[in-house]
Order: structure tokens, then sequence, then C-alpha cells
């Protein structure tokens, strides 16, 4: 894309503006092939001025870059005849190259090496020379100008990201403070504000047809994906099932959806949550301490009344017909529910209308090899790749199992494995997993460290969304007290989070 011709003319130019500084060193500009320009990741945040010259664009664009020691990047002809662009930022991180309609329209890149920056923390005073590259810092000493970090791997100055979102790592000054940036702690560049929840329910809510207020040691939740998003609670401490919204401030109201129904039926502590996908009304919700899961058509308790699909409710057990505990519910498009059945350190596998169901990983045997499991309490299931996610949860990790994988299953550690801890490449007693259908990032509920990690696929270690990263509780916008459920909206723009601990629901911004 880049000729290897360079632009002789600019060393004439620098020759000009600075000859009486003659251990100034010089840098070089690469020209694009032509019919090609700039598309800045923030326009606002990297142009840094345009001008139109009919007689000599390219010298101009040249000598006005030069003069402005921010400018890494100009175009000429990219969007208008005879017009020069500047830009700030780094051409391979904070922007591309892309095709022009008019001729001749050309990007040109300023390129630096590390012999430009050789003063680079040494004693500096306004009687030395001017320096392109370097500035003398309030300390009397040279370092890197406004919008521009050390860079250590290169011994360079390299451009600081306008984007947000951007890769980051800490203690290193990537990202544009002038623009409110910081490295927040899951390294990605942006405002302070990301690193804070909003609470969008909590023990205060007034919750419409139930006879308690507010939220009671919320265990799991879910959005339903549908236009309205409406979201799904499993309010564990209060035996209820609600749902609220967070888009639409005028049906921003909280309801009951299950909690009592005719006969004397009652939930005891539900904990999981599904929603079928094929019919978005019909809810099933796991009940913990009644040992079975619970069908509600059309999220009603009168008509048709809930029925028991899974389980013997009241009695736990080990065969195939019953459960221990369930804990979170996952269902595929055919209607098969698949359990987390905690006590009996299993996940079955349960087709509609069947009496049984299949264990498709774990045992009835709590273990810590690849096969076992030792209380799950928590399933994702990628029905697209075939395979289940369950929160190994007195193991400390992740384990991901095929749909197809036999009996036993041999499962894959995807987070944690390595024992119980708060340090980044640890868990302790993670309740819920979430998959990213973009990413393929992994969100935990790190319940017991008191934060949700998000783990990429593949990685050594994980991030901090959100809590403290050492794993102290707390009830402030930037903590949590034992996270048990976790879930994204459908653009995978906010993360929900059952902050168990503190008896609210908080959302959290997704970059």
């Amino acid at each position: 894309m880049f000729s290897t011709k360079h632009i002789c003319l600019y060393f004439a130019i620098l020759s000009t503006l600075w000859k009486e500084n003659q251990s100034i060193h010089e840098s070089r500009i690469t020209l694009s092939n032509t019919n090609l320009r700039f598309s800045p990741g923030n326009y606002p945040g990297q142009i840094l001025s345009t001008f139109i010259d009919e007689n000599n664009l390219l010298m101009s664009c040249v000598k006005i870059c030069n003069q402005n020691i921010l400018c890494r990047i100009f175009d000429i002809n990219g969007v208008l005849p005879n017009q020069c662009r500047i830009f700030q930022g780094d051409i391979n991180l904070h922007g591309t190259i892309i095709s022009s309609s008019i001729n001749n329209s050309q990007v040109g890149v300023i390129q630096f090496s590390n012999d430009l920056y050789a003063a680079y923390g040494q004693p500096c005073s306004s009687t030395l020379p001017e320096d392109r590259y370097l500035v003398c810092g309030g300390n009397f000493t040279w370092t890197c100008p406004q919008n521009t970090y050390w860079n250590p791997t290169i011994s360079m100055c390299s451009a600081q990201s306008p984007i947000l979102g951007s890769t980051c790592q800490q203690n290193l000054s990537m990202c544009r403070a002038d623009l409110t940036f910081t490295c927040l702690q899951f390294n990605q560049c942006g405002p302070l504000s990301l690193s804070m929840g909003t609470t969008i329910a909590s023990s205060t809510t007034q919750i419409a047809n139930s006879p308690t207020t507010g939220l009671n040691y919320p265990y799991s939740i879910i959005v339903n994906k549908t236009t309205d998003n409406s979201i799904i609670v499993a309010n564990s401490g209060g035996s209820q099932v609600i749902r609220l919204y967070d888009y639409n401030i005028t049906t921003n109201n909280v309801s009951l959806v299950a909690q009592t129904w005719s006969g004397g039926n009652y939930l005891g502590l539900p904990f999981g949550i599904a929603i079928d996908p094929n019919q978005r009304s019909n809810l099933y919700v796991s009940d913990y301490n009644k040992h079975c899961v619970i069908k509600f058509t059309s999220m009603q308790v009168t008509t048709p009344m809930p029925s028991v699909v899974v389980g013997i409710c009241g009695t736990s057990g080990t065969g195939t017909n019953a459960l221990n505990t369930p804990g979170e519910i996952a269902i595929d498009s055919n209607g098969t529910l698949y359990i987390a059945d905690s006590s009996n350190n299993r996940i079955l596998k349960w087709k509609p209308g069947n009496p049984n169901g299949t264990i498709i990983a774990g045992s009835n045997v709590a273990g810590s090899n690849s096969f076992s499991l030792y209380t799950p309490r928590g399933v994702f299931l990628d029905e697209n790749n075939s395979y289940i996610y369950v929160s190994d949860s007195n193991n400390h990790r992740i384990q991901r199992f095929s749909l197809f994988g036999g009996y036993p299953n041999n499962g894959t550690t995807v987070a944690g494995g390595n024992g119980q801890g708060a340090s980044n490449n640890k868990l302790n007693t993670p309740f819920a997993v979430y998959v990213s259908t973009k990413t393929k990032a992994l969100y935990i509920a790190d319940s017991v460290n008191h934060r949700i990690q998000r783990w990429s696929q593949g990685a050594q270690s994980g991030v901090t969304m959100i809590g403290d990263p050492s794993g102290s509780s707390g009830n402030s916008a930037t903590m949590l007290s034992s996270p048990y459920g976790i879930a994204l909206n459908d653009d995978e723009t906010f993360l929900y989070i059952a902050d168990t601990g503190n008896h609210r629901i908080q959302r959290v911004q997704l970059i």
C-alpha cells in the first residue's frame, strides 16, 4: 500500500526550518499509493487541521505537518480536491487506509526511529536546542509530547489511543487523558465511569402485585431478547420471580411473575431461570430447595397452571429422574433443558416429556479431574458450537464440554483451574458464566471474589470488569458483594449483574 520512495523535499523543508539546530535528527515521511485516504478511528479526537492549497499541496501539507509536533499522519485530496488533512495517532492502531474517489489522493505517514528519542529522560533546559520529538518536562528532563507516551518496548514515544475500548496496558499512559480516557482495570481505554455500575433495581424497589418490597438476594438474571428486552430475575430470598424493564422509562416498572399459585403451591428458593427460545413467553425456573424445575406458560400462574417438568418437587435424589439442589438451567432450540444438578455434581440433559434425564457432564461423585465436577452452579449453552460451559464452583474453574461428548464426558478448563484465590489467573467459587456471541469472551460471576471477570478464549488469566480486582466486597458503584448471576443484552452493550449480597441489579456499559 505504501510506496518505497520517501519525500526528499521534506528534508529540504526541515533544513530550512531548523537550520540553526544542527543536532536535530530527521524523521521520514512515506507516501501511500494513489487513490487512497486515511479514515481515523476517532475523527474529532485525531484531526489537527485542514486547509486548501491549489498550487503546491504536497509540499504545503508536509510543511504544516512538520510544524505540528502532534502530526503523525496526513492525506491530500482525500475527501476534497486540493485539501490537506493533518492527523495525530498511529496509522496501524487508530485508523485505516481506505480508497478515495479523487485522483492523486495519497496518505503520508511520519516514520520514526528510536535514535530520535535518545535524549529521553536526560536533563533539559530552555538553553538547549529545540527538539521535534521530545519536550522539556516540568522536572527538566526530556519527555514525550502531549498525547504520546513512552513505549519501553521500542524505546520511542508512541501515540496514545483516542479510541474508546481500545486495548491498553496498565502502568503505561496509552490512553488519551485529554479525552478523559484512562486505562481501565479491564485493560481498555475509556472514562472511569465505565468501571461503575448503575442500579436498576434494589431492596427498596416497588414490585407490582408483590406482598413484599424490593429485591432480596437475587440469584439469577436473564434478558428476554425480544423487542422490549425485559429482564427476568430470580429474587430468591423473596421466593419469587420478577420482571423489570431497563430501556423504556415509560415501562420501567417491576412486576411479579411467579410466587404462589392455587393448591397451596409456591416457589421455595428459585435459582435458575430460562426462557424457551421458540416461545419466549414460556419460563422455566429451577427450585433449589424443592429439587425440581417448573414451567410457567405465558409467564403466569393461572391458565394453564405451572407444571413440574423435571425432578420430583419436594424430594431430592440421585437417580436420573431426580435432582438435588439444582442451580442454573439453559434450554436449546428443541426445548431440551440443561440443568446444573449441583449437589449431585453433574449436568443433566432433559428432553421435553421424558421422565428421566441424561448425564452429559460429571457424575454423582464430586471430583476435580477433567471428567468430574464439584458442586456446579451455573451453565451456559452455546448451541451453535455444540458446547456447554459449566461454573464448576467448588473446583474454582469454568469447564467446557461438548454436547456430543458421550459419557463420561471429558471437559476442558477454559478459565481458572489454578486453585482457589483472587489473583487474575484464579477464581473463587464462580456461580455463573456467560459467553459473548460477538467476541467469545467469557464473563464470569466470580462470586466469593466479589467481582466479574472477563476471560478471553485461550487466555491464561482474566481481567476484572467491575468489583475489586483483589477480591474485597463493597456496596459502592464500583463494588459488588457475592454476585451470583450475569447476563448480556441482545447487542452486548450492557452487562447485567445480580449483585446478590447487595440485594440489587447492576447495569454496566460494555465497550
